[in-house]
């Protein structure tokens, strides 16, 4: 299992040395599979960038989302709780019932799942490992067809 990590990843998640990562352009998200860049799908967003996202990015987001549906599996890691966002401890306007009301819009709309990891370190070891059973899944499923 090879891990693909978007090119524009500024601040890409540490896996442990076990993990093999490669550096690529992805159409869509931030984390992938070789192989299976079209299947599935993991975008990784900061708090502020989430509340970002809520504001004056959020057509543009949304284009991401809406291109996120195609998927076989597709998630948004979030490196916050879901009590820090209730908060709203975040430079801007934005209130945080605007924040989870658009989460839960688009979980709904789109069918993706937002994990609310906690920090960097939780969303790098969730994004490895639901990267890794779509893997085994993956293989699982091809290997009925031999």
């Amino acid at each position: 299992m090879i891990i693909i990590q978007d090119t524009r990843e500024q601040t890409p998640f540490k896996f442990p040395d076990t993990v093999q990562i490669e550096v690529a352009g992805l159409e869509t998200g931030d984390y992938s599979l070789k192989g299976f860049t079209d299947l599935v799908c993991i975008e990784r967003k900061s708090v502020q960038d989430l509340v970002g996202c809520i504001g004056k990015g959020r057509e543009r987001f949304e284009r991401e989302l809406r291109r996120m549906r195609g998927y076989r599996y597709k998630a948004v890691i979030v490196e916050g709780t879901l009590q820090k966002l209730s908060g709203g401890n975040w430079r801007g306007k934005i209130l945080p019932q605007h924040v989870l009301g658009s989460i839960a819009s688009w979980r709904i709309k789109y069918g993706i799942d937002f994990i609310y990891a906690g920090n960097a370190e939780y969303g790098a070891q969730e994004t490895e490992r639901l990267l890794r059973k779509f893997y085994d899944y993956c293989k699982d499923y091809a290997r009925r067809f031999k």
